[in-house]
């Protein structure tokens, strides 16, 4: 598989801004660590990991609504159902 494929099949369309924003998150924390405000700094780290956690929910959930997709005649068990 090439690269290209595998980011097309493993990202979305709000992958890359979600990860900027916690990218923002992050650097906005580590200025306010240098800075001595530690709650704000703490603050930011908690946002940054929520926009991680967003960015897995919702790759997870893209490829969900994919494997619903692929398999219409299975039932929750993942057993064939009869249709």
């Amino acid at each position: 598989m090439k690269f290209n494929e595998i980011l097309e099949e493993w990202t979305t369309s709000r992958t890359f801004a979600y990860l900027g924003a916690a990218a923002a998150c992050a650097a906005a924390a580590s200025a306010y660590k240098r800075a001595q405000a530690k709650g704000r700094s703490r603050l930011y780290v908690l946002l940054a990991m929520a926009w991680a956690a967003l960015t897995v929910y919702d790759v997870w959930d893209s490829r969900q609504g994919e494997s619903e997709e692929d398999g219409d005649n299975v039932d929750d068990w993942g057993t064939p159902s009869a249709v």
